[in-house]
């Protein structure tokens, strides 16, 4: 059900857009089992599959060598590839192929066009980055060299033809031009990322969230703990979250909000694990074992409901194929 009491000025229009009725059952098909991760790809077609792999065994580490994250007893991992327009898994790589003594995948990243992996795994006391090329037959599993100019650099997003990045000196660049006067304090062994959302500049250092100010041409604490940053389909609309709380950010005009002003939307005892927009109009997020729906019309009460109870979730809402995937234990 769906309500709001909406206010009515003479020889105005009052309306609501993009109103969605949810179904009150959702329906699930088991894709695929014994999945311990996945990520998609940007296009939306792919998803890599991370499994335990129990085709093939490695050989007996000794206490020196043995990983803090893996047990003696060895389980070896695989990362599947599978074509969701074909609807067929394929093996990708094994743990074997990255070292023949055993290999903890740290992180994955998708390139921007969706044809090749980044690969950080630990090596023993080493970490390397690998570029497995999802485009070749087999695919190739290259070690990707870091260059002398990109260790400068702590963070880089390219938007259109514009290319901003920070460096370890904490000036930040839009192209070859510097934005900022004065130097921001950038900090050692911490993980900077930059995001560039239309007439908006974010940095994100560690868990918190800094906004670029032309005016004062530095950058300004915007949110603290944050976990992430979704834009809407529509360009218009910007989520960003933390473990507990939801806030909206409109990039643009509207009809009930101007460019600049923010919307909180929930706060949650459960930890809120992920968020997508369903549409322009809706956030679907996971907050403990429930997923949840959430409205960011902000007339009257913003409306939330409940629509599924699964173990520990991980989410990813499609929006190639307007699909929900969910990795759970049941």
């Amino acid at each position: 059900s769906w309500e709001k009491n909406l206010e009515i000025k003479e020889k105005e229009v009052a309306e609501v857009k993009n109103l969605v009725l949810l179904p009150k059952d959702l329906n699930f098909n088991i894709l695929a089992k014994g999945i311990k991760n996945f990520w998609f790809s940007p296009d939306g077609k792919k998803i890599i599959l991370f499994e335990e792999d129990k085709s093939s065994s490695l050989p007996p580490l000794s206490p020196s060598e043995s990983s803090p994250t893996k047990p003696k007893e060895e389980e070896s991992w695989a990362l599947k590839l599978y074509d969701l327009e074909k609807n067929i898994k394929s093996h990708l790589i094994g743990e074997a192929d990255v070292y023949s003594k055993g290999a903890d995948l740290m992180n994955l990243e998708f390139s921007e066009d969706s044809k090749e992996i980044y690969l950080e795994v630990g090596l023993k006391e080493q970490k390397k980055i690998f570029t497995l090329k999802l485009d070749k037959l087999p695919p190739q599993l290259v070690e990707k060299e870091v260059s002398p100019s990109s260790k400068n650099i702590l963070a880089s997003q390219k938007q259109n033809q514009d290319v901003y990045y920070l460096d370890n000196s904490g000036y930040l660049f839009k192209n070859e031009l510097r934005l900022n006067e004065a130097p921001f304090s950038v900090q050692s062994e911490t993980k900077y990322t930059l995001g560039v959302f239309q007439d908006f500049l974010f940095l994100t250092e560690g868990e918190n969230l800094y906004s670029f100010s032309p005016d004062s041409k530095s950058l300004e604490k915007f949110f603290e703990k944050i976990d992430g940053l979704k834009i809407s389909p529509d360009n218009r609309k910007l989520a960003f979250f933390s473990s507990s709380e939801i806030w909206i950010l409109f990039l643009k005009d509207g009809e009930t909000k101007k460019a600049g002003e923010k919307l909180f939307l929930v706060r949650l005892s459960e930890k809120i694990g992920d968020v997508f927009w369903l549409n322009s109009g809706y956030l679907i997020f996971n907050s403990g074992d429930n997923l949840k729906i959430v409205e960011i019309d902000g007339r009257d009460r913003i409306q939330t409901w409940d629509t599924a109870n699964l173990p520990s979730p991980k989410i990813y809402f499609n929006g190639s194929n307007r699909k929900l995937y969910i990795l759970s234990r049941e």
